[in-house]
């Protein structure tokens, strides 16, 4: 049985980089997986630090109109709604941080 959730965040107008975040939650195989997707919107390439209670990932120069998806494995049946972090270095010298969440998913298997 496979469960999905997907939530969009959009950056604050008052932040420097046009970054999008998209998050979602998927249960398969029992447990509960956690895709998270940063998308660079800006003119400039930037390097992205996505951050959650189960690691951190880095991508560097990630250019414009392009992605940063990463796929975070919770090796949880339940997994408890979390706040994490996505941060944004360009190389033009803004910058951009956001705060998600996601709410708590249940995946049976």
């Amino acid at each position: 049985m496979r469960e999905w959730q997907v939530f969009a965040y959009e950056a604050p107008a008052h932040q420097h980089l046009d970054f999008c975040v998209i998050v979602s939650t998927r249960g398969a195989a029992g447990n509960v997986f956690l895709p998270v997707q940063g998308g660079n919107n800006d003119e400039v390439p930037a390097d992205v630090a996505i951050r959650t209670v189960f690691g951190t990932k880095t991508h560097a120069a990630v250019t414009s109109s392009k992605k940063t998806p990463q796929l975070f494995t919770t090796r949880l049946k339940v997994l408890a709604a979390e706040k994490s972090a996505i941060a944004g270095n360009p190389h033009a010298g803004r910058s951009f941080s956001q705060t998600f969440g996601h709410p708590t998913l249940t995946c049976g298997g």
